[in-house]
């Protein structure tokens, strides 16, 4: 993914956003900017992008679970 698209979507989740909503808003803002209508965000994803987004929410989940603990 674009790094410039994975920003914003990290900025939405950290926000309060949910994963889902912060990745269809961030994709419908960086898909609407004219120099990126040659290479769309979608929905598609390679089993790599699949993967990193299941160790991103692990990895959340773990901070969380442990945030609670201390």
């Amino acid at each position: 993914m674009p790094a410039q698209y994975e920003r914003m979507r990290d900025q939405f989740e950290s926000q309060g956003m949910s994963e889902d909503a912060a990745q269809a808003k961030s994709a419908a803002i960086y898909n609407s900017m004219p120099s990126h209508k040659d290479a769309p965000v979608t929905g598609k994803s390679e089993p790599a992008a699949a993967a990193h987004q299941h160790l991103r929410k692990h990895m959340r989940r773990h901070a969380l679970l442990k945030q609670m603990g201390s």
